[in-house]
């Protein structure tokens, strides 16, 4: 026996562990997208690392999803995905929808937990580059391209387009680092002896089928499609051994995607069919299917080729959905491009055991993915839920850049290698790298402005206000609400991710019928509302002040008048206490709505043939209101005077004449009462140098609340 090799203080093991580790084109490699991908997103210190890539739309929500699993909130996948201080008063169920890529969200949501939520989601973007870089050089060593040329692929791959662009806004489109190792299983699959493989191999299949059901779906999707085409290949050859390994990757997958999305299931078996939740619908997989200009031209107006790319399609095209995503790049294009011609012509000539599998996977994409393709028929027999097959592009820059540089690796010389492998990475570089390090924009500073503005806001509130219930407004739907004026979508989670006692109103999944209420008090008038939310118990009402038209300012000065307290304002919202309303000198529940010019202190004119003064009554017992004034023309007309539509009296006006004091009571409904007046005649200039049109004057009018 050899005892060297059981000696474990020998020195010559921990060199060779060392060695094994640290040197190796891996190592390398991951070294230096790290390096790149820390300067490009200026993440150089511990500080740099508490500022979260993104701050804004769908990164928000999986803010939030992190933040529960770094919480420890939802220990195991399986559990329910309850947010007790969403939804106020009743909490958020998230197991509403299927909240995809699971594995990277419980993952570093986990991680979150001993490092911070932000260190953890930079984490994770960081991941997707590295893992993307080392997939595809593992990979490419398996298919024995030369190193070099393997790792300018893996590079390029690493800093694609779709990384870059979707990794900050959507992260979990981003994560397409199992893709290469999952196109290599594929391959796999329709070898005819694929039956004999190793132990190990057969081990690690099995957990790669596993680790892609728990990432996004649409990914998932197109390899079963791939599997789904080997075990029909198998069938064919009547190569009955194979068919089993396809069997048992599409199991596995499938298997796991049920287990993640475990919660999803109970909840509709329990609950019953979320019918907003079923699906997208026609125009949506229209919109956001895969045009063929968009692989080819870069859809950022960058130098000359984003330049180019906006002259020939962007800027004439009438269809843009997530066009800034499927672009392949100048090496993706190439090396697609190449595939493709590659394969028509082999078909042309008759040779079609020359022909790859990757180059039949690339025409099924395009006939599946492209406007008017497969998923849209498919979507007419009412299963409409891959919307996005733009992003199938990424399947498409993969093969091509496999086939391509597998195919150079061997017609090619070494020399003739190396100047294709500096071409690749020259030409990623200039396209992705470059533009990203040099960059003159700087989101930091502003993400960074805004979470510390979000801090200082929630902070004040939750030492003021402790356990508090409040209300968000506007009112928005979750999830995929859309933008509502300036407020983008899941604004309303920034407070929630800083907050360790308030429980925020926003956050149920739509279609359960518990938000109807919200949508419904939110078209009061501010007074009413707010008076009805102090009914329901909540303690304070958040205005997101960009959702409003006039950043609601309006909205702010109705309730300072009905005597709600301003409790504080940041650079978005702004706040106020629903339970410490003081007594104002003006009855806070009459305004003036449309037709009417400024206050004039005992009068006011109509600028309007129709004027209305909205009368609010916050009580559910219906009283009597008791409303007098006098009235007087510019021009002789005839005026009707109405209360909830219903006329009270007509009478006819002469200029310069005030009439006698009109006096009535009528019945006030709870909810918004309307008092108009209608005049036959258009306003006029008063004809003494004042500029505006004016109607009727309204003298001296007063109101008084009788209770029955």
């Amino acid at each position: 026996m050899d005892t060297k090799k059981l000696n474990f203080f020998s020195k010559e093991i921990y060199i060779s562990f060392f060695k094994s580790l640290f040197f190796t084109p891996y190592f390398y490699l991951a070294s230096f997208i790290t390096v790149i991908w820390a300067v490009i997103h200026k993440k150089l210190s511990w500080s740099d690392w508490q500022i979260p890539l993104g701050y804004s739309g769908d990164n928000l929500m999986l803010h939030t999803v992190m933040k529960n699993y770094a919480e420890l909130n939802w220990l195991t996948p399986l559990n329910q995905k309850f947010i007790s201080n969403l939804n106020a008063p009743l909490g958020a169920n998230w197991s509403g929808w299927p909240i995809i890529d699971e594995i990277p969200n419980y993952v570093f949501g986990i991680l979150g937990h001993f490092v911070g939520l932000y260190p953890a989601m930079n984490l994770l973007l960081l991941f997707s580059y590295v893992a993307a870089g080392l997939s595809f050089l593992y990979v490419a060593r398996n298919y024995k391209i030369k190193l070099p040329l393997a790792l300018a692929g893996a590079i390029a791959f690493a800093f694609c387009n779709i990384l870059i662009v979707r990794g900050l806004g959507h992260v979990t489109v981003g994560l397409v680092w199992h893709i290469p190792i999952m196109l290599m299983i594929v391959h796999w699959a329709y070898q005819k002896n694929n039956f004999n493989y190793p132990t190990k191999k057969i081990i690690f299949v099995y957990l790669f089928c596993f680790i892609c059901g728990g990432f996004n779906i649409y990914y998932s999707v197109m390899i079963l499609f791939f599997l789904g085409f080997a075990f029909l290949l198998n069938l064919l050859r009547k190569n009955y051994h194979s068919i089993k390994f396809p069997l048992i990757c599409i199991s596995i997958i499938v298997s796991s995607v049920l287990i993640w999305n475990f919660d999803t299931f109970r909840n509709t078996y329990l609950l019953g069919e979320n019918p907003l939740m079923q699906g997208r619908n026609i125009a949506s997989l229209q919109l956001y299917a895969l045009q063929l200009p968009e692989l080819f031209y870069q859809p950022h107006s960058r130098g000359f080729i984003g330049d180019v790319g906006n002259y020939l399609f962007y800027g004439k095209s009438m269809l843009k959905g997530e066009f800034w995503s499927p672009y392949l790049g100048v090496v993706g294009s190439i090396c697609f491009l190449f595939l493709i011609f590659h394969g028509t012509l082999k078909i042309f000539e008759g040779k079609f055991k020359q022909i790859t599998t990757h180059y039949y996977h690339s025409i099924w994409i395009l006939l599946f993915s492209m406007v008017g393709g497969i998923n849209l028929v498919v979507g007419t027999l009412g299963f409409t839920w891959l919307r996005a097959t733009n992003r199938f592009s990424v399947f498409l820059l993969v093969i091509g850049l496999l086939f391509t540089l597998k195919l150079i690796s061997k017609k090619t010389p070494k020399q003739v290698m190396i100047i294709v492998a500096v071409s690749i990475f020259s030409m990623t570089y200039y396209e992705f790298i470059h533009t990203a390090l040099f960059s003159k924009t700087d989101p930091s500073i502003l993400i960074s402005r805004s979470i510390e503005d979000d801090k200082k806001l929630v902070n004040f509130l939750e030492e003021k206000y402790p356990n508090s219930k409040v209300f968000q407004y506007p009112v928005a739907v979750f999830p995929e609400n859309g933008p509502i004026l300036g407020m983008q979508d899941y604004q309303h989670l920034r407070p929630y991710l800083h907050s360790k006692t308030l429980s925020f109103s926003y956050g149920n999944v739509k279609g359960r019928g518990d938000y109807d209420w919200h949508k419904e008090i939110s078209e009061l008038p501010a007074p009413l509302m707010a008076y009805e939310l102090f009914n329901r118990d909540f303690d304070l009402l958040m205005v997101h002040k960009f959702g409003l038209p006039d950043y609601g300012d309006i909205f702010r000065k109705s309730l300072i008048a009905s005597g709600y307290e301003f409790v504080i304002e940041s650079e978005t919202f702004y706040v106020f206490s629903l339970k410490d309303k003081k007594d104002t000198d003006t009855d806070p529940f009459i305004t003036y709505g449309k037709g009417w010019s400024a206050d004039e202190g005992a009068h006011r004119w109509t600028n309007s043939s129709t004027s209305e003064v909205e009368i609010l009554n916050i009580n559910k017992n219906n009283s009597k209101v008791k409303i007098s004034f006098k009235l007087t023309t510019l021009k002789e007309s005839t005026i009707k005077i109405l209360f909830n539509q219903k006329e009270l009296k007509e009478i006819d006006l002469k200029p310069e004449v005030v009439t006698d004091e009109m006096t009535f009571t009528v019945d006030n409904n709870y909810g918004v009462n309307k008092f108009a007046i209608i005049s036959d005649t258009q306003p006029v200039l008063p004809g003494n140098g004042d500029p505006r049109l004016l109607g009727t004057m309204v003298i001296d009018f007063q109101y008084k609340f009788i209770e029955n």
